[in-house]
């Protein structure tokens, strides 16, 4: 939210003017102040922290929605927009209030406001602002970031920026006789494929160094797509990536948005079966490849379901003992299954969030399943196989995104010795050990608030302090930790790396590793962990 920025006004003395007079100027001039500073507030946008209505039961939540792509709505399609108590883990979150308006021509941003009942409002609970976006009984658009409201240090404004679910809408263009005449914004078309939702695809590409690539391809509705290549002749297990598919020109075209590549494929019939539908790929320019060999995926009879473990990244939030999952790279979310890896997972929150509730950026493996909710009714969840990283900077999927701005804290191509996660890769010249199944990697993460460090020392949590001295000083005290069982493998490890810290002097940082020495004698070197 925007603040209203703070100024100072000095007063000069009021010498030679009677003192009724001088306080009746004083008092006009602070009047006119005062009026000036709220004409600035109202103009900035800035609202106190619970704007109160005229009606004192009352409080106002307002904001603005919009979404990123360029195109125009339909006057009949409809924003909803909602206030709900999203406190309880284990029951629907309760409407306090909603909007539903159709466009009626205008386009986004389009503001909002909500009148929630005082009398309804708990201090102790969590309240959040969601919106979606319907053309007749499709959804277009959906808010998938958490937007706080009213309660635990937030105020009563947010501006939400909505997703666009499955296919990607089209603007449509007005006919040539009427683009004259027509000086409306034009109507969005919702554009999807010729066949029918959830599909799977299936073929044999060329490859240059294997007897050829078996990939099988499945498109969900909610705009999912997971892409399996097989590699044959060649040892090694599948390879999956997930992201988020569109469908452009009119659906006759597809784009593959994962998290380091764009794929697009040509849609069209099945050359040997003309009642199915089949996919070409395409060059890096959208181009047809002209070539004998094929690039041709064919549709499948049955769906082959996500259902393997994949990796994935995005923004874990945790709020009320409810864990949820936002996707970077598709942008859908999914509340975390009970058991795996949640609860390693669950302490990163601890680690690493900025604030209660707060996302934190992660990495891990998991696979979607159906399980009955809070309600009894059958729910998609995600469910974390493993834990692998967190982002201690606080960053969020925007930082993920070509252009994006350089985490806090880190210079060009250095990261930073305080809010990394870093983690051990080489002690007393040696690799460490890989760490048993049940155990976690030797890692380490300085935090500024009270020069406080935490980590693992592959088996038990370790916790102390630092002091920075100079440019390059640097030593460890008052460390403790856990005191797990290990293997006698990992309690040797834990022993060098407690010994490595106290012996601690100095450091330097070599681009993304950190080096712990003592004197000029190389410790330890630590890689730092970020999502790419």
């Amino acid at each position: 939210m925007t603040q209203t920025p703070h100024h100072r006004f000095a007063l000069a003395p009021w010498a030679g003017i009677p003192s009724c007079l001088g306080l009746g100027l004083v008092g006009a001039l602070l009047l006119g102040l005062a009026g000036q500073a709220q004409a600035q507030a109202q103009a900035q946008g800035t609202a106190p922290a619970a704007k109160q209505s005229s009606d004192q039961g009352m409080l106002t939540v307002e904001g603005t929605v919009a979404y990123r792509q360029r195109i125009a709505m339909p006057p009949q399609a409809v924003l909803q927009v909602q206030v709900a108590d999203v406190s309880l883990m284990d029951a629907p979150a309760k409407v306090l209030a909603e909007s539903r308006e159709e466009f009626a021509g205008r386009q986004v941003p389009l503001r909002f406001s909500l009148q929630v009942p005082r009398s309804a409002i708990d201090e102790r609970h969590r309240y959040a602002v969601s919106a979606r976006i319907m053309m007749g009984d499709r959804l277009a658009f959906i808010s998938t970031e958490h937007h706080a409201v009213l309660t635990q240090g937030y105020g009563n404004k947010t501006d939400l920026m909505l997703q666009a679910v499955g296919a990607a809408p089209e603007v449509a263009k007005p006919a040539p006789a009427q683009a004259k005449a027509d000086r409306t914004p034009p109507a969005l078309i919702p554009t999807q494929p010729s066949f029918a939702l959830p599909a799977s695809f299936t073929g044999v590409l060329p490859c240059a160094d294997c007897a050829g690539i078996a990939q099988t391809l499945t498109l969900r509705a909610d705009g999912l797509y997971r892409m399996r290549s097989v590699y044959l002749g060649k040892d090694g297990a599948p390879r999956s990536e997930q992201g988020r598919w569109m469908a452009e020109a009119g659906g006759g075209k597809l784009v593959l948005q994962g998290a380091s590549t764009q794929q697009m494929w040509a849609v069209g019939p099945d050359k040997q079966d003309k009642s199915g539908a089949a996919l070409r790929l395409l060059d890096l320019a959208g181009k047809p490849i002209v070539s004998r060999l094929n690039y041709e995926l064919r549709r499948t009879a049955q769906v082959d379901e996500i259902s393997e473990p994949l990796n994935w990244q995005g923004e874990f939030v945790l709020q009320a003992g409810a864990a949820r999952f936002s996707d970077c790279v598709s942008g859908l979310s999914w509340p975390l299954a009970m058991g795996g890896d949640l609860a390693n997972l669950q302490r990163s929150h601890g680690q690493f969030a900025k604030a209660p509730g707060a996302p934190v950026l992660v990495k891990l493996q998991g696979r979607l399943l159906t399980s009955p909710g809070p309600d009894g009714k059958a729910q998609e969840q995600l469910q974390v196989d493993k834990f692998m990283a967190a982002e201690a900077s606080g960053a969020r999927c925007e930082a993920l995104k070509p252009g994006a701005e350089p985490r806090p804290g880190a210079a060009a191509g250095q990261a930073s010795l305080t809010e990394t996660y870093w983690k051990l890769i080489e002690l007393d010249g040696q690799k460490p050990p890989a760490p048993a199944a049940q155990q976690r990697e030797v890692q380490i993460t300085l935090h500024k608030q009270n020069q406080r460090v935490s980590g693992s020392s592959g088996c038990n949590r370790l916790m102390g302090s630092f002091k920075q001295e100079g440019a390059a000083g640097l030593s460890f005290s008052r460390m403790a930790g856990t005191m797990m069982a290990c293997s006698p493998q990992a309690m040797d490890t834990e022993q060098k790396v407690h010994a490595m810290l106290a012996a601690t002097s100095a450091y330097r940082i070599e681009g993304e590793h950190l080096v712990l020495l003592s004197g000029r004698r190389v410790l330890a070197r630590f890689e730092s962990v970020y999502l790419r």
